[in-house]
């Protein structure tokens, strides 16, 4: 994922180059053009402009998200492994969830600087980003445009289900949403142990009623999440 659509590459480096680029854009317009911009014109563009950046924000962050998906599991005991994995105290899926909420929120304060060499380097793609936008976008702002919302909120508001996973349950509290879905995962865990545990002794396997419990959680979550959990719900019939 390219490092511009990020918090620190919106706030450090978009952000920052927003107003010279297309300062200097419109200086051209008004060249060719014989065109003036009124300080309302240059605000209501500066908005337009974030909303084409939060939306190829959303694109390149949907395909990443598209792409997340667990390996086949060939057999009873990896599916056994997996499924201990996630539920564990350690769960790199509750990590991810954790990780992605922060990714995708958009806050309005800008963080501290960092390293020079990155900074510039991400602010001639944002340099280079805000130009094609301008020229290839067919929905460029044009002067009158209206922009009734905060850009940043389009990012919020389409990763809203993901971003609330990962908030805490209660304030000030460790557990988190999303760990009533990793506790689904846990039983299915318990009931795959079992399940093999039965086969090995001959005796008949146990119900499945952790199946179709974390069936019906999958159903809850968004995007890449409700298929993985499907997933895991439908290895564990086979």
């Amino acid at each position: 994922m390219p490092g511009l659509y990020t918090p620190d590459g919106y706030w450090k480096s978009f952000n920052s180059q927003i107003d010279s680029v297309t300062t200097a854009l419109h200086e051209d317009d008004a060249w060719v053009l014989g065109a003036t911009t009124s300080g309302e014109d240059k605000q209501q563009i500066d908005n337009a402009v974030r909303q084409l950046y939060m939306r190829d924000f959303i694109a390149n962050w949907d395909r990443f998200l598209a792409d997340i998906q667990l390996n086949n599991s060939a057999d009873l005991s990896q599916r056994i492994n997996t499924a201990r994995l996630l539920s564990g105290a350690n769960s790199p899926l509750r990590r991810l969830v954790q990780n992605l909420s922060q990714v995708l929120t958009l806050s309005r304060n800008a963080p501290a600087p960092e390293d020079a060499g990155k900074a510039q380097d991400q602010s001639n793609r944002a340099t280079r980003t805000l130009e094609a936008l301008f020229r290839n976008n067919d929905n460029a702002p044009t002067q009158g445009a209206v922009v009734t919302q905060a850009p940043e909120q389009l990012v919020t508001d389409h990763y809203a289900p993901m971003i609330e996973l990962a908030q805490p349950l209660e304030k000030g509290g460790k557990t988190i949403v999303f760990d009533d879905f990793l506790k689904q995962v846990d039983e299915l865990y318990r009931y795959l142990t079992a399940v093999q545990d039965a086969a090995n002794s001959g005796m008949p396997a146990p119900g499945g009623e952790a199946i179709s419990r974390l069936q019906a959680s999958a159903g809850r979550l968004p995007g890449g999440l409700q298929t993985m959990f499907s997933n895991m719900a439908v290895g564990g019939q086979q």
